[in-house]
């Protein structure tokens, strides 16, 4: 057996809670802190996949692009409906891009924590 006095867990808690209130005196800009680069990781994670996805939407439609003019040079199609499908496919590409800008521009500005006064009480 140990020959040292028992300590029990509260009692370190108590001990510990005091010890980091003594040590930090900015409570709640370090915590403020600590939320944000949680919110900014997470956010750029998220903008991450957000980009993937649209880029796979923008390849399939340029694959179906390729399939089109396939069909165009063997004569399959005529050039009204080509040029129909093909504007089609290209405003969709346009609207697409348009919303990649729209992502990357969004991970890009700070955005206020309004959740962040919860967390002052801790």
């Amino acid at each position: 057996m140990c020959a040292g006095p028992t300590i029990y867990t509260d009692e370190l808690d108590g001990i510990m809670r005091r010890i980091m209130e003594t040590l930090i005196t900015d409570k709640e800009r370090i915590v403020h802190d600590m939320i944000k680069m949680y919110f900014d990781a997470n956010m750029k994670s998220s903008l991450k996949e957000d980009m993937a996805k649209v880029q796979a939407e923008i390849n399939k439609i340029l694959s179906k692009k390729d399939k089109l003019l396939d069909l165009s040079i063997k004569g399959r199609i005529d050039d009204d409906e080509f040029e129909a499908r093909n504007n089609q496919f290209n405003s969709e590409i346009a609207g697409l891009k348009q919303k990649t800008k729209n992502i990357s521009g969004s991970g890009t500005g700070t955005k206020s924590l309004s959740m962040t006064p919860r967390f002052f009480a801790v």
